[in-house]
């Protein structure tokens, strides 16, 4: 795989704010909690610096927009995006269908890690 631009970058970060307003509108809409935005905005800032150019591509991509929104929402402390339905998510979030199929994934593959809390 390619090794990570500048113009890589630049356009993660761009995705990773788009991530971030969808993050805070789920958890907004769902738990109220101002407070928790800015551990979505630390986290996104932590995941990008640390990220730099000449890294596999694979690797950055690797942590999808999914794993941050799933990220912040169990710090919040709410499962009740795993009841909502898949329809209702994408309308609320504007999430299209490839992230939301990278959200049902990481969803399932925490429920597999930690078992089912719902």
């Amino acid at each position: 795989m390619a090794d990570v631009t500048q113009e890589d970058l630049r356009q993660l970060r761009a995705e990773l704010r788009q991530v971030r307003d969808v993050a805070e509108g789920i958890l907004l809409a769902l738990v109220g909690e101002k407070a928790t935005m800015w551990r979505i905005e630390a986290k996104v800032q932590r995941w990008v610096d640390a990220r730099t150019v000449g890294q596999p591509l694979d690797e950055i991509v690797g942590h999808s927009a999914a794993h941050l929104i799933w990220d912040e929402y169990e710090v919040a402390g709410a499962r009740a995006l795993r009841r909502l339905k898949r329809e209702d998510v994408a309308a609320l979030s504007g999430i299209g269908p490839v992230k939301m199929d990278k959200l049902d994934a990481a969803l399932a593959a925490e429920d597999a890690a930690w078992g089912d809390m719902a």
